[in-house]
């Protein structure tokens, strides 16, 4: 903004007010076309002045609106890890109804009230683990697996080509990280 207004105050020789005002309606996208660029350093200037200015500003924009998402999903989990648990949030965290709440449960239950997750992320994990249950005790072993390939109950299939978990866990991790240390490095 200081940029452009600085150039339209040399080069096109417009007072300070009326710089500001131009550069505020050309990127806010607005541009009620009252003032404009007149001379050709002017309007060489603008044409690179005008896409980065207008894409910082959407820029700025986003962190904000990112900062202030941010910020509502710190004080959801504040309250969410806050607020006392009742019969009815045990009833709903019992996915296998067995009338009581393992670790895992009450985990998906928790993390399904921050926000982070839903029933559409949870309900395909609890088919793939129902349908390599081969012996249905609730829990996945070595036989399971040995009993899957002694009746073709599955193909174990080799990954996608080039795919691994890890790879895939450690990168998103990785990358929540360099997200933080920028906001915490931005003045």
């Amino acid at each position: 903004m200081i940029g452009g207004t600085v150039m339209l105050t040399t080069v096109e020789k417009l007072g300070v007010v009326d710089a500001f005002y131009c550069v505020c309606t050309t990127i806010t996208t607005l541009g009620y076309g009252d003032m404009s660029f007149g001379t050709k350093a002017g309007r060489t200037f603008a044409i690179f002045w005008i896409l980065t200015g207008t894409a910082s500003l959407a820029q700025f924009f986003f962190y904000v609106a990112e900062l202030r998402t941010e910020h509502r999903q710190k004080e959801l989990v504040k309250w969410v890890l806050a607020r006392k648990l009742t019969p009815e949030d045990l009833e709903a965290a019992d996915l296998d109804k067995t009338r009581d709440v393992v670790l895992a449960e009450f985990i998906l239950f928790k993390l399904k009230e921050m926000g982070k997750i839903s029933d559409e992320d949870v309900t395909p994990l609890m088919e793939e683990f129902e349908r390599r249950d081969i012996d249905k005790n609730k829990k996945l072993t070595v036989s399971d697996i040995s009993l899957a390939q002694q009746t073709g109950s599955y193909v174990i299939q080799e990954p996608f080509a080039g795919f691994s978990p890890r790879k895939l866990l450690s990168s998103v991790a990785n990358s929540g990280q360099k997200r933080r240390r920028r906001r915490e490095t931005e003045p």
